[in-house]
């Protein structure tokens, strides 16, 4: 069998198996399975693949960028289906237009994202409930494989396999989709490592690649190439996650309380105005209020009088994990054609942005649902109740996953 057929075939399975061991297994021997899927689809991507037409699994649509003739595919009814489409091309090695130094004080033009790669997976006539957005390093396969193992296996996303949104005993609800962002630190200078994130991209379709250089100080252009993605491909999404890689989320407790907090925010908006019932437009995670600036030039987070002359920053969200209402996400990307940039994503977007676009920020530190720190030790008791914790690795992330989803789980 070729080996093409051996990985299509495995990854379909892999969704099966991990439903079987979660209901059947100890917690000691779902931890040890998780590891093996993680060891087994970063082998099975390596494996080579033959020139010319592409096979694909379970093809359903065909997505609506005119840029691009992209293929949206999904994993149905235990079944593999095989249809031969085009090869995908791969762009042509080019230079990226932004420095290495930081774009603060300048304002981008609607057309400034030029697209390296482009996720096959589609908002186009689904139900999104959540759109999780995922900005990553694009040599962090190890993480985003983790992640779509664990938190990330709540969305489903085309062509591979993800719990339904129907296994979170929440409400009846739309779906959720995951699209991990990456810039391209130099083309031409890398060309296996990014042939390795072509390979990635074509056998999952939720990686999105813009063409600027990825370092600290551009952070703020991956924040803004998320709500420019969304403003243009998904604006039908009800909520927008942004979402570190070394973070892990209960995605059910953050479905929970997100409802909660959008229904008391419509019940106080149609009390003040007497009208109908709507989500209203917010941000909702770890809020700092009255942070100063760092003067300090030896600070990882220095900025210059001249960047920034205010004593204060506005209240801002931690950029660590922050849920949004989808209309909030389209107001910000606007915000962000008319304020100047500053290199600080999360003050940027949620405190410069956010003010400017009349976005009110939710303190989601009630109950300690967002953190910006480590939470203890990983395990599934310590997420029983909160959203989000920080500064995790991929094993830690797998061994949260396996206990918090257990059936033997006793805290």
């Amino acid at each position: 069998m070729h080996p093409r057929d051996i990985r299509d075939k495995t990854i379909g399975m892999l969704g099966v198996f991990f439903r079987k061991v979660l209901s059947t297994y100890a917690p000691m021997k779902i931890l040890l399975c998780l590891a093996f899927c993680v060891w087994l689809i970063r082998n099975l991507n390596n494996s080579p693949t033959p020139s010319g037409p592409a096979t694909v699994r379970n093809v359903t649509n065909i997505t609506h960028s005119p840029k691009k003739a992209q293929v949206l595919v999904t994993y149905a009814h235990n079944k593999l289906i095989t249809k031969k489409m085009p090869a995908v091309k791969k762009p042509v090695a080019r230079p990226t237009r932004v420095p290495l130094t930081s774009m603060s004080k300048k304002l981008l033009g609607r057309d400034f994202f030029r697209d390296v790669i482009f996720p096959s997976t589609s908002c186009s006539g689904r139900n999104i409930e959540l759109i999780i957005c995922v900005p990553t390093n694009r040599d962090n396969a190890a993480v985003r494989d983790a992640i779509r193992l664990t938190w990330g296996s709540y969305a489903w996303n085309g062509n591979r396999l993800g719990l339904n949104t129907t296994t979170i005993k929440e409400g009846s609800m739309g779906e959720i989709m995951i699209v991990f962002f990456v810039g391209s630190s130099s083309l031409v200078s890398s060309k296996d490592k990014q042939d390795k994130l072509f390979k990635e991209a074509k056998i999952y379709g939720d990686i999105y690649q813009a063409d600027f250089i990825d370092t600290y100080q551009n952070l703020t252009l991956k924040s803004i190439s998320i709500l420019n993605f969304v403003s243009l491909y998904c604006p039908n999404a009800r909520y927008v996650a942004k979402i570190d890689d070394d973070i892990y989320v209960s995605i059910p407790v953050l479905m929970k309380e997100v409802k909660l907090v959008t229904k008391r925010l419509a019940v106080e908006s149609h009390n003040k105005s007497n009208g109908f019932l709507t989500t209203p437009k917010f941000a909702w995670g770890f809020l700092f209020r009255a942070a100063s600036p760092m003067r300090k030039k030896n600070h990882k987070w220095y900025t210059s009088l001249e960047d920034y002359s205010p004593k204060f920053y506005p209240n801002y969200l931690s950029g660590t994990a922050y849920v949004m209402s989808g209309t909030a996400a389209l107001s910000l990307y606007e915000a962000t054609l008319k304020v100047p940039i500053f290199w600080m994503e999360d003050i940027y977007v949620t405190g410069m942005c956010a003010a400017f676009a009349r976005i009110p920020l939710i303190d989601g530190t009630r109950k300690a649902l967002f953190s910006i720190h480590k939470r203890s030790e990983p395990t599934g008791c310590v997420f029983r109740k909160v959203i989000s914790g920080h500064t995790y690795k991929p094993i830690d992330l797998i061994t949260i996953h396996a206990q918090l989803n257990s059936p033997f789980l006793k805290c």
